[in-house]
């Protein structure tokens, strides 16, 4: 498989990484995760967590990107209830999960 470099911008990640859970995924996690994404108490989480994917996929190309993004979600600091919560949500995630979720990363 030939390794594809990333056609996204650092602005367009949050938006990419969240309609991917919505029009890619299907289980419960990630139905739990996009919802969570979804609330105004999330926003400083998020943003929180987009830097830190934002960071690990600068790493990656398109084929490894779900990697980028779990070891992003394991960085989350624990703290309040939001970081906690997206934090262990993403722990539910399978490998299905994370590679639907960086669906949108790559070429297309």
């Amino acid at each position: 498989m030939k390794n594809k470099k990333l056609k996204i911008e650092r602005d367009q990640l949050g938006e990419c990484i969240h309609t991917a859970l919505r029009k890619c995924c299907d289980s419960t996690p990630t139905t739990i995760a996009w919802n969570l994404i979804g609330l105004k108490a999330f926003d400083s989480v998020w943003k929180e967590y987009i830097d830190l994917a934002w960071e690990e996929l600068k790493r990656c190309n398109s084929n490894n990107a779900w990697g980028g993004l779990k070891r992003a979600s394991e960085k989350i600091a624990y703290g309040n209830y939001c970081r906690s919560s997206l934090r262990e949500t993403f722990k539910l995630f399978s490998e299905n999960d994370w590679n639907g979720m960086a669906s949108f990363l790559g070429e297309y």
